[in-house]
């Protein structure tokens, strides 16, 4: 019986002015300068450095800056991780490992947007005097005024993306392994993991409530199999010359990898118009239908080219929030619908002489399957048009290599 915790600390990526910093190695945060030799001229020990500007530019109602911003929250991110595991020898060549793996992730890196549009009515009116008339108040929601109902005029709807140490995440495994030491010429190890991984790193729909985020991780396999075997044939024949040397040192291997598909968002490229593009919105469910009514049925080999239902009774338009038909976000969340599962196998044989060198008999066979799969979803601002779906999907890329 075996376990263990540890706690992990991720240094903050926002430090110096390095190529690599993410935010601030770009105006209005920093301005770069690679002056050498000629173009270093007119340095001295007094001003070794060019004057810098910083590029800032003064914010006005009307100005639409796209601007960024780092915090408020500035934390260091961190990960505790836990397991504990048993082992049970099953015969002198035989082991079974059965154990449990989590870990928790705190103060984790996500983007979001501060300025998204606020919603008005003639009751809760919004930046009254945003035109230089006090009495003037926004009170009605289209597209064209999402400008000026951001709670910081001057900054687009878009701007303002914030980058906040605030993500957290979860992550649960079992796990089992079997283990066969090299007897008889045969050695292999098979692995299970039944696991779930979620957090909330990415930010959809409304940009100001980070609970609707929380879904399962977008690198989330739910089952995971991988096993491998080596296995050292058997002499027929202790003959000699020609028969002994075709005939001894032969071996064979293989890995084989089975693991269900990852999780896959929908979005809806024609949501959330009436918040000026802040965030990507999901698709909208039509009334009765649910997460489990958009995958279609069959076997996945079927259905690869038609993996998702967008049928008029599960996938709606986006809902129509101003008069002008512009849209508010759609009403599912993230990591809503399983993809398709993947299988591979590698096998390989070769033969080794005396010297435990390589022949130069050697055969190698690799089979891969994989596919790709996109979906769009088109919705009609207007009520007289149909509901338009665009879905693409390649088939099955099967490979074989011989060599």
């Amino acid at each position: 019986m075996r376990g263990g915790y540890g706690w992990f600390y991720q240094a903050a990526p926002f430090s110096g002015n390095a190529s690599s910093t993410p935010l601030f190695a770009l105006p209005p945060f920093a301005q770069g300068f690679s002056n050498t030799d000629a173009s270093n001229d007119l340095s001295t020990l007094q001003k070794p450095f060019p004057t810098a500007t910083l590029g800032f530019v003064a914010r006005t109602p009307t100005s639409e800056l796209s601007d960024r911003v780092a915090g408020p929250v500035y934390r260091i991110p961190n990960l505790q991780q836990w397991n504990i595991n048993a082992q049970y020898s099953l015969s002198p060549t035989l082991s079974l490992d059965l154990g449990y793996v989590g870990s928790y992730g705190d103060h984790l890196l996500l983007s979001h947007v501060l300025n998204q549009p606020l919603l008005a009515s003639p009751t809760l009116p919004v930046n009254c005097g945003y035109d230089g008339i006090p009495v003037d108040c926004v009170m009605t929601n289209t597209s064209r005024n999402a400008k000026v109902r951001v709670p910081i005029l001057g900054e687009t709807p878009t701007a303002l993306a914030a980058n906040d140490y605030v993500g957290l995440s979860w992550y649960h495994s079992m796990q089992a392994t079997l283990r066969k030491r090299v007897s008889h010429g045969l050695t292999f190890q098979g692995a299970y993991t039944f696991s779930k991984a979620e957090n909330n790193t990415t930010v959809y729909n409304d940009q100001n409530n980070f609970s609707l985020d929380w879904a399962r991780a977008n690198f989330d396999r739910r089952h995971r199999f991988i096993a491998n075997y080596d296995y050292q044939l058997p002499v027929p024949t202790q003959g000699k010359g020609f028969a002994g040397t075709t005939l001894t040192g032969w071996s064979v291997a293989g890995i084989i990898i089975i693991q269900s598909g990852l999780p896959m968002t929908l979005t809806d490229p024609k949501g959330g118009g009436v918040y000026g593009g802040a965030g990507p919105s999901t698709i909208t469910l039509c009334p009765g239908a649910s997460n489990g009514s958009l995958a279609t049925s069959g076997r996945d080999q079927t259905r690869l080219s038609n993996w998702i239902n967008a049928g008029p009774t599960v996938i709606c338009p986006a809902p129509v929030v101003g008069p002008d038909g512009s849209t508010g976000y759609g009403n599912t969340g993230l990591s809503i619908i399983t993809g398709p599962g993947t299988i591979q196998h590698g096998f390989f044989y070769w033969q080794e002489n005396d010297g435990g060198r390589n022949s130069g008999k050697t055969r190698n066979s690799h089979f891969e399957s994989s596919f790709t799969m996109r979906l769009t979803i088109l919705n009609s601002l207007t009520r007289e048009r149909p509901l338009g779906r665009q879905i693409s999907a390649s088939s099955p890329k099967v490979r074989l290599r011989l060599g």
